[in-house]
């Protein structure tokens, strides 16, 4: 079945849609880990003065981000393959020979899980230098 120029153009639209909304969310989520970067910054101060280097600072940071985010990620696909098995169940007009075929496989999946990996790792990167730049002398 041929796409027509405006299925094309409407699934453009959409996904540029999607791909705003989700850089929304991931300022948003940039700015909650923000705002716990004071309290963090006296944590990472005490690690230093034992001795973690930067790199460790920022690789725990960066990885408490990507866990957030791919435990964000599952539960969307969850969500994603109810949604999409509901829509499939539905028939929009009984007269109409349409069917949506909607499926979540495997290149849905790992598509998901690299965006959500990026994600992860664009929204804790400010908040993990932020914190990981404390001064020691200062606490």
């Amino acid at each position: 079945m041929a796409e027509s120029p405006g299925t094309a153009r409407g699934a453009v639209l959409f996904f540029l849609i999607a791909v705003l909304v989700l850089g929304i969310a991931c300022v948003n989520v940039a700015n909650l880990l923000l705002s716990t970067a004071p309290a963090r910054t006296h944590e990472a101060a005490v690690r230093v003065a034992l001795g973690a280097s930067r790199g460790r600072l920022l690789r725990q940071m960066l990885i408490e981000s990507i866990l957030v985010s791919i435990a964000g990620t599952i539960a969307g696909l969850g969500i994603a393959v109810l949604v999409a098995r509901f829509i499939s169940s539905i028939q929009i007009v009984e007269s109409l020979p349409v069917v949506l075929e909607i499926d979540v496989d495997a290149r849905v999946v790992l598509f998901t899980f690299a965006v959500g990996l990026t994600s992860g790792i664009l929204s804790g990167l400010a908040p993990a230098l932020r914190c990981s730049r404390g001064n020691v002398n200062r606490f």
